[in-house]
C-alpha cells in the first residue's frame, strides 16, 4: 500500500472490540466518524460484531494508543 494512503487511513480507522458469549474480546478494524462527541461506524446487522453487541453492549475501541471502553447501541 502507498505510504501516504496508509498514513491517511491510520488516522480515520480504529480497532473495535466486542465480546463473544464466553467473554472473549474480538477485535476488527473499522472506519469511524465522530458525531456529537461519540464514536460511530456503520455495519450491517448480520455481521458478527453487530450480533455480539446485540447480546453484550460492552465494547472497547483502540484509536492510536488510546483505549476507550464503553457501551454500544444500535
Amino acid at each position: 500500500m502507498d505510504p501516504t494512503l496508509q498514513a491517511a487511513i491510520k488516522h480515520h480507522t480504529q480497532i473495535f472490540g466486542s465480546y463473544t458469549r464466553v467473554g472473549e474480546l474480538k477485535q476488527v478494524r473499522v472506519w469511524l466518524t465522530l458525531n456529537d462527541g461519540k464514536i460511530e461506524f456503520l455495519t450491517p446487522g448480520a455481521t458478527l460484531k453487530a450480533k455480539r453487541v446485540g447480546r453484550n453492549p460492552r465494547v472497547e475501541c483502540l484509536i492510536g494508543d488510546n483505549r476507550v471502553t464503553g457501551s454500544a447501541g444500535k
